[in-house]
């Protein structure tokens, strides 16, 4: 996914990226003890995406909060996912993907969309979040986060109502 490559748009049920993602990382997440849970807003428009591109962005962010649950330094709790599609006032959905689990100090919450920045250690690239972004871009939209050291992690994704110019 870091080679260039030219995003498909297609009009699409919003819910089935997020939909296909749950299903993918469900048994990934009961492995390592987490509860991958779905809430998948009912009617929602359809809506023009690159779904294979959302569908990566979707995977990013679940497999970055089941690692997050799983961090040995917080694993004493119980640990959940969180996966639901809204229909925020102005665009045409927002996934949210919520975890209870180490949260972020605001220096990490700062670099976190850096090339290379990685809290995994020698686990992770530092590419998913910065290929995130991009993907999130190319939409014409919006990806941001809320995270609170110890806590847990919100990362939101809104697309807008309208086609993405190419």
């Amino acid at each position: 996914y870091a080679k260039e490559r030219e995003p498909e748009y297609q009009l699409c049920d919003p819910n089935l990226p997020a939909q296909e993602v749950y299903d993918l990382m469900l048994s990934r997440a009961a492995q390592t003890g987490v509860t991958l849970k779905v809430d998948l807003t009912p009617e929602l428009p359809k809506v023009w995406v690159d779904r294979e591109g959302i569908h990566r962005v979707l995977l990013n962010l679940v497999t970055n909060a089941i690692d997050a649950c799983t961090d040995i330094s917080c694993a004493s709790r119980t640990c959940e996912v969180l996966l639901r599609t809204l229909k925020p006032q102005g665009w045409s959905v927002e996934y949210q993907v919520t975890d209870n689990g180490c949260g972020m100090d605001e220096e990490t919450r700062k670099k976190i969309f850096q090339i290379f920045f990685s809290t995994k250690g020698s686990r992770g690239t530092g590419l998913g979040l910065m290929i995130a972004r991009k993907i999130v871009d190319e939409h014409g939209g919006l990806i941001d986060l809320s995270s609170e050291k110890g806590i847990g992690t919100v990362f939101r994704v809104r697309l807008p109502e309208k086609k993405p110019s190419s």
